[in-house]
């Protein structure tokens, strides 16, 4: 029990600086830069570059040149949670391909949510064939969180207060800046998690206060995203319960939570769907989420949701699309009749697994929820067999990537999250990384072991 609940030195990671720093290298910089991009600008970041060649796609392209020269990668494809992803981009594409001369680029747009899979192969490749470069990306990842947690208010204040003033790109009509609040407590959430597992050793003040700002900026926009963080923050605390990091953040919170609640502070947040920064919004979101609550407008967002959810069953497990969906290409939520924006951008239910269930109908969701549970299975075991055999830093990643993964499907359960690059190519690259820890672990357990390397 000491392993989970002990305070151990943070990891020493400055040797893996001695390490070649290849084309592989280089890219998963990139990749890196990629995603602290989507994390910090959402939807804005997600246009540079020119269509269909966008910078999520021009990433993946040239990783997947490099995964293919490079030696020795190739163990992770005998791993059943990569043999899962087999079946689930197959019948992907069988529900795609058919679709590509009536709908085209539509099409490719709505088959990013198993085609971004990808990720997690090049990623897990790449880790299986140096396991040093596993060192590279928990040292990017303790720079990824400060610069994150720091950018947040001064994003949110821009996007949401100077708007209008937001350039836009040409020819896309989308802003420069155009963050989401569900996905940025995803990240929260996660980096909370990163703090609890031990990976930072001391966590100061000035950055837990700072932790405390950003969700509270964040989670009165968006009932999912705040869920997405608590589940992050319970996996993280239900394992480390004794962190000095909880009782911190439980008495900023407190702290927060009394002053917003004595000071009666209620600012209107343009472009927020109509709610506020206010201790009121806070408890009328949670009340919401457990029940009804006489809030008009978040219970119409509920039963609209709701609503359309059904229509899916229906004409799926009780209908004429259950073998097959209605495939990738056609917009959803004008067949279905549920379009709320006059420019017809809303294309998915806000649900992955409705959509998965709408596009590739039950075998698809079936399929889905089989890879999820395959990997998910699979961290526990790894994790379990890490926590018996003492070997805590494999512990606290796989507890990580659980924290992760347990954030990342609550806020793609209720929101348009793995639909897209911001969400998705971060879901399958941290997929990607748990995919090469699983296989590392088995076959080089002594990694993340080694006296001076990584543990004091």
């Amino acid at each position: 029990m000491s392993l989970i609940t002990a305070e151990r030195p943070a990891p020493r990671l400055a040797h893996i600086n001695r390490a070649p720093f290849g084309a592989a290298e280089k890219w998963l910089l990139m990749l890196c830069i990629v995603l602290l991009g989507y994390a910090v600008d959402g939807r804005g970041f997600a246009y540079i570059g020119i269509r269909p060649l966008y910078i999520g796609e021009l990433t993946l392209l040239i990783g997947t040149c490099v995964l293919l020269s490079t030696r020795n990668w190739y163990g992770i494809l005998w791993q059943p949670q990569t043999l899962m992803l087999v079946p689930f981009v197959g019948w992907g594409l069988c529900r795609t391909i058919p679709y590509l001369h009536r709908y085209h680029a539509f099409a490719l747009r709505d088959a990013v949510v198993y085609g971004y899979s990808a990720f997690a192969v090049i990623v897990g490749g790449l880790l299986v064939a140096r396991p040093g470069r596993l060192y590279l990306l928990i040292n990017w990842y303790k720079k990824f969180w400060k610069i994150l947690l720091i950018c947040v208010p001064p994003v949110c204040f821009l996007f949401h207060f100077l708007g209008p003033h937001i350039p836009h790109w040409p020819g896309h009509g989308a802003p420069i800046i155009d963050e989401k609040e569900g996905d940025l407590l995803v990240h929260l959430g996660a980096i909370f998690a990163f703090w609890m597992l031990g990976w930072e050793a001391n966590i100061t003040w000035p950055w837990v206060a700072l932790m405390a700002v950003d969700v509270a900026i964040t989670a009165p926009i968006t009932r999912g995203g705040f869920v997405a963080f608590s589940m992050a923050a319970m996996v993280a605390i239900v394992v480390r319960p004794q962190r000095r990091t909880v009782g911190r953040l439980l008495l900023l919170a407190v702290f927060v939570l009394a002053l917003l609640w004595a000071s009666h502070v209620s600012i209107k947040v343009p472009g927020g769907k109509g709610r506020r920064l206010s201790f009121h919004q806070l408890v009328t979101n949670m009340e919401s989420v457990t029940g009804n609550h006489r809030n008009h407008k978040l219970e119409a967002t509920k039963r609209w949701r709701l609503a359309w959810w059904h229509k899916i069953v229906d004409y799926t497990f009780f209908g004429k699309y259950f073998w097959t969906g209605k495939g990738y290409g056609i917009n959803l939520a004008d067949s279905d009749g549920f379009q709320v924006l006059k420019n017809h951008a809303l294309r998915s239910p806000h649900s992955v697994h409705m959509t998965m269930l709408a596009r590739s109908g039950v075998p698809g969701l079936a399929i889905w929820i089989s890879l999820q549970l395959t990997y998910v299975a699979s961290i526990l075991a790894a994790g379990y067999k890490s926590w018996r055999n003492g070997d805590a830093w494999w512990f606290n990643l796989f507890m990580w990537i659980l924290a992760y993964w347990a954030a990342s499907m609550t806020n793609a359960s209720f929101d348009v999250y793995l639909e897209g690059p911001m969400g998705g190519i971060w879901f399958w690259t941290v997929f990607g990384v748990g995919l090469g820890s699983l296989y590392l672990y088995r076959h080089q357990p002594d990694l993340l072991s080694r006296t001076g390397d990584v543990a004091a």
